[in-house]
């Protein structure tokens, strides 16, 4: 059972506003994978602490939508553009479980909000509910975000604003946040261009360096899941990581993403390729930006004879330079590429693919482990996504002492056979890699 509350807002500004660059980009990923596209959406769930009132929960949510715009921002088309549309006052709506079992309650009431598309023109980009218990004691605050209001680190300094406001843990509040409409006036601005003008530099350069990505799929095979999802769990390898890592001199990150990406360029037989990676673009101006600024970064690879302590360090240095080419006007960066490269949900993309490292904060839950002992893996083969506009995507989502490898894509692109390939292949990069650090052992 679910009441419903209903609460108002005041903010400081209502008006319209361009699209940021990154918001245009996943706005145009969210109308291409329509109506598949409910699970690109960021998610949470705030266990409670003892006390908390309905009141107090209900005062929290509705600061936080006055605090920041994108909370309270619509997307309709205006033209053929879609643009911001920020409301400055408004009435929104929040579910209410009632439960005996409100720890099992939670994941429902999380799924129930989650599992619908929103309608970008006319919706409030977001959906909260809470749980209670039989008596009345407040457990749970759950909650979904439109992809193109929030990216994941947006969705971290959402729950750290409502701890603020329920409990003053924080100094949140006391700061002036950036506002996606201020970041759009930027990406507009001289300086702006200048960041404009460089990532499609760069994308020019290291798109024109190599061939695309082979083919591994299942081409003429109708019988065939269309866009098969493979996982992989393994135990204790978060900790290998974290050992190599250390001994490399370098963050656990690099060791993740640069195994990935060797276990691509193995299971498909290249040894260079433009390798893609999801970007925060979070930097020290951004760290009070409820927004979505997350976009791909490009680095070019060439593995050849490396070593994996040398294959790191060049995706390393990729990874620190990512911010050079991971902030781009879609539009413009289809335009340059159009001759040689679509855009998304088209045969040959400008992103067609892309590996993102999700520490455990965002990874996702992983029921398949039990009863695996140290140095154990398990493969899930029988996975799939309704559907998806790049060839693959590869999730790598360390989970304290373990590791969550996740791979998914179009089958013609890539073969659910080939997808546990390479997350086989992940795995047996990390080893190898743990027995050659400090000699010059090549990835063959």
């Amino acid at each position: 059972m679910f009441d419903q509350l209903q609460i108002k807002f005041v903010g400081e500004f209502g008006g319209e506003s361009p699209m940021t660059w990154a918001q245009r980009e996943q706005w145009q990923v969210q109308v291409a994978t329509a109506p598949f596209d409910a699970r690109l959406n960021p998610r949470f769930r705030m266990r409670l602490r003892s006390g908390t009132t309905l009141d107090s929960i209900q005062s929290a949510l509705a600061r936080l939508v006055e605090r920041y715009e994108a909370l309270r921002t619509t997307y309709p088309v205006v033209g053929t553009t879609p643009i911001q549309r920020i409301e400055r006052s408004g009435t929104f709506h929040v579910q209410v479980w009632k439960a005996e079992d409100f720890s099992e309650l939670s994941a429902t009431a999380q799924l129930e909000l989650e599992s619908r598309s929103f309608e970008l023109e006319t919706e409030w980009p977001f959906r909260f509910g809470i749980v209670i218990d039989h008596s009345g004691h407040v457990n749970w605050l759950v909650g979904v975000v439109s992809h193109v209001s929030a990216d994941a680190a947006a969705i971290l300094l959402l729950r750290a604003s409502l701890e603020d406001f329920l409990y003053g843990d924080a100094s949140i509040s006391k700061r002036s946040p950036l506002q996606p409409r201020e970041q759009a006036l930027f990406e507009t601005s001289d300086a702006g261009r200048s960041v404009l003008k460089r990532s499609l530099s760069e994308w020019r350069s290291g798109l024109g360096e190599f061939d695309s990505l082979p083919r591994a799929g299942n081409v003429n095979d109708k019988n065939v899941v269309p866009f098969p999802s493979v996982t992989l769990f393994a135990r204790g390898y978060g900790r290998r990581a974290s050992h190599l890592a250390e001994e490399l001199h370098i963050h656990q990150s690099v060791v993740y993403v640069a195994a990935a990406a060797a276990a691509v360029a193995r299971a498909l037989g290249v040894d260079a390729y433009a390798l893609k990676v999801s970007c925060s673009n979070r930097r020290p101006t951004h760290g009070d930006y409820l927004g979505m600024l997350a976009q791909q970064g490009l680095i070019p690879l060439r593995l050849g004879q490396l070593s994996f302590r040398e294959l790191a360090r060049n995706v390393g240095r990729g990874m620190l330079g990512s911010y050079r080419s991971s902030r781009y006007d879609p539009d413009a960066l289809c335009q340059q590429s159009s001759g040689k490269h679509g855009w998304y949900g088209s045969d040959d993309p400008v992103i067609d693919h892309w590996i993102n490292y999700m520490p455990s904060a965002h990874a996702p839950a992983f029921d398949g482990g039990a009863g695996l002992k140290d140095g154990q893996f398990t493969i899930d083969e029988s996975g799939s996504v309704d559907y998806t506009v790049v060839k693959f995507g590869f999730v790598v989502s360390p989970i304290g002492d373990d590791l969550s490898l996740r791979i998914f894509g179009n089958s013609h692109h890539l073969s659910r056979e080939t997808m546990g390939l390479v997350l086989k292949e992940n795995i047996s990069l990390i080893d190898e890699a743990i027995e050659s650090v400090g000699s010059s052992t090549v990835l063959s």
